[in-house]
This record gives structure tokens, C-alpha cells and sequence, in this order.
């Protein structure tokens, strides 16, 4: 190519201890192409990115609020519009290219027309017509836009990109033409070897690994927990709470006499990955949310035996050839646990499916190759 493609990728955070850390994988997907000038405008927060080709935009320059919660709508709202704002007037460059992340597109198509670039969509909560059917919960603003100007607002951009194939059938079943829709998995980057092996070997350990916001479920966990107190070599390990969750959860374990439960903070990733290697089972007990769980995507990429909540949020990505779906009630879950406790060969049949599974369909090479082959097209049209 003459030049190289001019990128600019709109998100609330591309850093993997960001507020959105799935962010941090389409990012690199983009970025990892030398051959790409990126522009990334995202929230206040985060470290840099060690990559010559990239520039990151935060909007505003320094972080207006202390912290950042999943479900902080109104700090998003204003960030969104300060971020619109931003590239309104900023006129000193032009793209070829520009990628909306999170629920920006509902909002950026009214800035659209101030810029030549193809502008793409990527669509994470099932068809607005949908919710009831799917039993999701979310905020209602937002769902309210979705329900009364979807189709107007979609129509305006020049691509819609869809992480999960479920979803791209309900938009195409609704009318949305086939043309203006692409299916782009979501990826992680393979994680330690397939099924990595424990360094530890006296436990029985399941891992959560995410946020302990309501929608995750936590309470159902500790309700298995308790099922199975009997049985001292089964331990639960859960990572990923904020200071006042880790204070609040501990108490409540503690009240409950759950010792078989350790709770941790936010920790660092090679810390993590120490967790993530020890563990038997990787376990999800949500039921409902309005997008695809990205920690799934995760679970995936360390070739571990799964265990989740047999419920449409799960069936987005999940099946039972290659993970355990059970009923969201604590006996049936605990009795899953013990048979897979008690059956190392059912485990390692989930372990070697999942890994060939999430090589075949969400792979980190495909995820960027299909990327760099998107705007490449995009940069050619004139």
C-alpha cells in the first residue's frame, strides 16, 4: 500500500486493567498490523501501549472521577459525549477506518457525516426486539433507545460487526441486510498450552476469575459452596473484587463458615495466570447480562474444564460438547462438581474439546487477520 491506513478505534478502555479489558484484544487485533496508524480515544484510564504505530486520545485528559464501576452509565454517558465532542473538532486528521466499540454507536452516527472514513458498529446485546425472549436485564435507557430507533440508528453506518454468530442470525432474521453485516469472533490469546498443567496437586480448585457485580451471581456459588462443605479437598477460589466487594463478600463468607471459599482482589496478570493454571474447573454462574461474556473467551483460552449455568447468556458461545452446562440451581451444580471430581477422564474430554474448539473459532491470529483483510478493503474503497 502507498500509505498506511489511518485507524482510529473509539472504546472505553484498551488496557487489559481497564473498565472494559476484552477492549484490550480488539485493539491489538488492529495494532499488531505495523502497517496501521492508530488512533485510540478512550476513557481516562489505563497504562500506555508500548506500540510505535499507536496514539491514544483520552477524553477527557485526566480521569474527572475516582473510579469506574461495570454499570456507572451516567459517567459513561458523559465521557461518551465529551469523546463526540473531541472528534468533532478534530479536524487535523482524517481515517480511513473507524471502529465504535461498547454502546458508542448510539450516539457517534450524529458526527458521522463530518468524516470521509467508513464507520463501523460492533453490536453486542441481542436484537432490541428481542429482550423479553432473551430474559435479559440491563439499563433502561439504553434499551429504550435500542427498542424505538435501532434501525434508524444502525442504518447509519457502513458496517455492523458481530462477535457472536447467534446474534448476526437474530439482525438478519430481522430484515438487516446480509451486505452490511460481518461475523468477527471474539478471541483471546491462547493462554500457557492446552489444559495447562497444575503446579499444585493437594486441591481439588475451582476458579472465578471477573467482577462480583449482581448480574455474575455470586450468591448461587456460595449457595454450591455450601452443598458441598463435606468434601475438604474441593476449594473455591474467586478473583476479581473491587476494595468494598472484597470487604463485604469476605464478611458474608465468613458468617456463612465457608472456609472452603478464598476471595481476592484485582491482581496482577502473572499473578493470575498462577490461579488460572492451578485450577480443575473454571466456573460462571451467571443467568442473565445483555452481551457476550468475554470471561468466557478467557475460560476458553487456558484449555480448562468449564462449568456454567445451562442459560442463553452461556449459550452464546458455549455448548455441551465442550463445556458442562447445568441447570442455575446449587444441588444439580454441586453434583456436577463431585462427578467431575470423581471422573478425571470426563474432565479431560471437556479439556481437549474446549482447546480445539477456541483454535478452530477464536483464535487471536484469525481475530487480526480478519481485521487487517476488513480495513485493508475499507482503505482500497475511494
Amino acid at each position: 500500500m502507498s500509505r498506511k491506513a489511518r485507524v482510529l478505534m473509539v472504546m472505553a478502555s484498551p488496557f487489559k486493567s481497564g473498565l472494559a479489558p476484552e477492549n484490550s484484544i480488539r485493539a491489538k487485533a488492529v495494532y499488531s498490523n505495523p502497517g496501521f496508524d492508530v488512533d485510540i480515544m478512550c476513557f481516562p484510564i489505563g497504562e500506555d501501549i508500548p506500540a510505535e504505530n499507536v496514539h491514544i486520545i483520552r477524553v477527557p485528559k485526566r480521569q474527572v472521577f475516582k473510579s469506574f464501576q461495570v454499570g456507572d452509565y451516567i459517567k459513561i454517558l458523559v465521557f461518551t459525549f465529551l469523546m463526540m465532542g473531541r472528534l468533532l473538532f478534530k479536524k487535523d486528521k482524517q481515517y480511513d477506518v473507524i471502529f465504535l466499540f461498547n454502546a458508542s454507536y448510539l450516539f457517534f452516527w450524529m458526527i458521522k457525516p463530518f468524516y470521509k472514513a467508513r464507520v463501523v458498529a460492533t453490536i453486542y446485546a441481542p436484537l432490541a426486539g428481542e429482550m423479553t425472549k432473551w430474559n435479559i436485564s440491563g439499563n433502561k435507557l439504553y434499551y429504550r433507545m435500542l427498542q424505538k430507533y435501532e434501525k434508524f440508528i444502525l442504518g447509519k453506518y457502513d458496517m455492523l460487526i458481530f462477535n457472536i454468530e447467534k446474534m448476526l442470525h437474530l439482525y438478519l432474521d430481522a430484515g438487516y441486510d446480509s451486505k452490511q453485516c460481518k461475523l468477527i469472533l471474539h478471541a483471546s490469546e491462547k493462554a500457557g498450552g492446552v489444559a495447562a498443567a497444575k503446579t499444585e496437586n493437594s486441591n481439588f480448585n475451582i476458579l472465578y476469575a471477573g467482577s462480583f457485580v449482581q448480574v455474575q451471581n455470586i450468591e448461587l456459588l456460595y449457595s454450591i459452596a455450601e452443598k458441598l462443605k463435606s468434601n475438604s479437598s474441593i476449594r473455591f477460589t474467586l478473583i476479581g473484587a473491587t476494595e468494598e466487594e472484597y470487604t463485604a463478600e469476605t464478611n458474608k463468607v465468613k458468617s456463612l463458615g465457608l472456609t472452603s471459599i478464598d476471595i481476592f482482589k484485582r491482581i496482577d496478570q502473572q499473578l493470575l495466570t498462577e490461579y488460572y493454571r492451578n485450577a480443575d474447573i473454571l466456573i460462571s454462574c451467571r443467568i442473565m447480562g445483555d452481551d457476550l461474556p468475554f470471561k468466557i473467551i478467557e475460560y476458553m483460552s487456558w484449555g480448562k474444564c468449564i462449568l456454567a449455568t445451562d442459560r442463553p447468556i452461556h449459550n452464546l458461545v458455549l455448548n455441551k460438547d465442550i463445556s458442562c452446562l447445568v441447570e442455575p440451581d446449587a444441588q444439580l451444580m454441586a453434583d456436577e462438581i463431585l462427578n467431575l471430581y470423581n471422573n478425571p477422564a470426563i474432565r479431560k474430554q471437556y479439556e481437549d474439546n474446549i482447546s480445539k474448539f477456541f483454535d478452530d473459532f477464536h483464535s487471536f491470529d484469525k481475530m487480526r487477520d480478519q481485521y487487517s483483510s476488513l480495513i485493508e478493503e475499507f482503505q482500497l474503497i475511494d
